[in-house]
């Protein structure tokens, strides 16, 4: 794919693999990148990077479950900068907890199967590629839904 003289949009893009693409697009020749990411610390660094390799970057430190804030950052970036013809998504979170606790209310009410199947349509959802998943989560602990 011939990106050269495009613009990106990359979502967490402050480390990982969300960087590292970052990088290899300014090494490809992209016009600009556009950096989304939580920590604008980070994403200032990996935007000082992008720019040694003489690219445009664009630091756009957002929380991408903040959808209202989502919409307005990237309507002004389109219409400062011009179209995004590449997006990205690289950002993730993740919650670290036992797996399993004993006494936990999940699993003396459901099977494990279910437990699954509710992490699946809850990550299905959330990143919209199942936008009717939410008729499904009635299964899920009402807390899940926050």
């Amino acid at each position: 794919m011939n990106i050269a003289g495009k613009t990106a949009l990359i979502t967490g893009a402050s480390r990982g693999i969300g960087r590292a693409i970052a990088l290899e697009l300014a090494k490809q020749g992209a016009k600009r990148l556009l950096l989304v990411a939580r920590n604008q610390h980070q994403l200032l660094e990996v935007a000082a990077e992008v720019e040694a390799l003489g690219v445009a970057s664009v630091v756009l430190p957002l929380d991408l479950t903040q959808v209202v804030e989502v919409n307005v950052a990237i309507a002004q970036a389109w219409r400062n900068y011009g179209p995004i013809h590449l997006l990205i998504n690289c950002a993730g979170v993740a919650h670290q907890a036992p797996f399993y606790k004993p006494g936990c209310p999940m699993f003396k009410k459901k099977s494990p199967s279910i437990w699954w199947e509710c992490i699946r349509l809850r990550a299905l959802w959330r990143v919209g590629w199942w936008p009717k998943a939410k008729v499904k989560l009635s299964m899920c602990p009402a807390s899940w839904e926050n």
